[in-house]
This record gives structure tokens, C-alpha cells and sequence, in this order.
């Protein structure tokens, strides 16, 4: 990583790297499926919608189910409501954040966030475990055409810093937001969750880390 794609910048995801949120994810879908008639074991027959935009998601949902009624508006602001809520209520900051951050501001790196989750509830968390003064930049997929795995969310996030994307290393928890940030010919850390850590796809990431406490300045710095 040194030499002329040397790292620059780190753009970290959010959700499933700052903070552990894909349980409450999970959990409000089913809440507020249920709370519309919508069978909950729908959730089974989806794909790995780890990563993937919430409005994306409950787009899915509604198709599996044969729901052509159910207003997907509705239930995207509901599910994201009731995730911000669980946030706030249980302060779900994953280990290691603060010392990855840290590390990247003493290794002079620029600093952004992006993500698929809605502008709001990434200002939410930042504000919530006052991470403000790290970040340059806060990037959300919200109100692009398309999300993650496509890579403009991250290319979003590199034309802010002002540092071509060959020069930055994203960091991220899901298949889709590595797919995403490796389009975005990005160097790629994954922080996997435990019971999805063995999957052979991380070969395609630079580098696989149990937790961000893993990051090193070495690594940082190619070495």
C-alpha cells in the first residue's frame, strides 16, 4: 500500500463497523412486517441483505411476501424510527472504534464515513458517541439511484475528502459494501461478524480483521 496508491484516506462504513446495528435491523423488520400483516418468516427466504439500503430491503420483502398493497414508504420510516430508537437506548459502539480512528489521525490519513443508512441516523450516531471530530465527511447512499454494492456512495465519499479512490482503504463488514468499495477501486479491510467470518468470499479483501482493535498503524501504512 505504499508508493503511488498509498493510503490517504479511510472511509469506514457504519452500520456493522462503528456500531452494531444489523441485529436491530433484523429485529424491526420482522416488528414492523408483522405489525402490517406481513408474515415475519419471510426474512428467511431473502438473501444476505447485510449492507443493503433499508427501502432496498423492504422492497424485497414485500415482493417474497406477494404484498402489492403495504405502502413501502411507510414501512422504510418505520423500520429506520424504530432502529434509531435502539440506538439511542442501547449506545451499541462496537469494540476498537476509537482506537481505529484515532490511529488513522496519526497516521495523517483523511477521515469519512459511507454509508447506505439515511443522513439522520448517521448524524445521530456520530453525534451520539462524539465522533464529530474525526470525520471530514459523512456520506449516505439515501437518495442515490443505487445503493451498495454499487460503488458511488464511496466514490461520493472520496471526492469529498478530495483523494483519488486508489489512495483511499474502506473498511466494512458486508459483502455488499466490500463489493461496493473494490468498484470503487478502493483497498478494502473487512471487519466480518463472528458467525460469518469463516466465508471464503473475504479473499477478495486486502485484509480481514477480527475487530477494528486489530488495526494497526503498520497496516495503515502498507507494512
Amino acid at each position: 500500500m505504499s508508493g503511488i496508491h498509498a493510503t490517504k484516506a479511510v472511509i469506514f462504513d457504519m452500520d456493522g463497523i462503528l456500531i452494531n446495528s444489523e441485529p436491530y435491523w433484523k429485529t424491526a423488520e420482522q416488528t414492523v412486517f408483522a405489525a402490517h400483516g406481513i408474515d415475519p418468516t419471510v426474512q428467511q427466504q431473502l438473501p444476505d441483505t447485510t449492507g443493503l439500503r433499508i427501502d432496498q430491503v423492504v422492497k424485497l420483502w414485500l415482493q417474497v411476501a406477494g404484498n402489492k398493497s403495504a405502502s413501502a414508504t411507510l414501512i422504510t420510516q418505520q423500520i429506520i424510527e424504530f432502529v434509531i430508537d435502539k440506538i439511542k437506548t442501547e449506545r451499541p459502539l462496537l469494540p476498537g472504534v476509537k482506537h481505529a480512528l484515532q490511529l488513522c489521525q496519526q497516521s495523517g490519513v483523511k477521515i469519512g464515513l459511507a454509508s447506505a443508512s439515511p443522513i439522520p441516523m448517521i448524524t445521530t450516531v456520530v453525534s451520539l458517541f462524539e465522533l464529530d471530530p474525526y470525520f471530514i465527511t459523512l456520506s449516505s447512499a439515501e437518495k442515490l439511484p443505487y445503493s451498495k454494492p454499487h460503488p458511488q456512495v464511496y466514490l461520493n465519499a472520496a471526492n469529498a475528502l478530495g483523494v483519488d479512490p486508489l489512495n483511499c482503504l474502506a473498511i466494512e463488514d458486508s459483502v455488499n459494501g466490500m463489493v461496493a468499495a473494490k468498484a470503487a477501486r478502493m483497498k478494502v479491510f473487512t471487519v466480518p461478524a463472528q458467525e460469518q467470518a469463516d466465508w471464503s468470499v473475504w479473499a477478495l479483501a486486502d485484509r480481514k480483521l477480527s475487530s477494528l482493535n486489530a488495526l494497526t498503524l503498520e497496516m495503515l501504512q502498507g507494512k
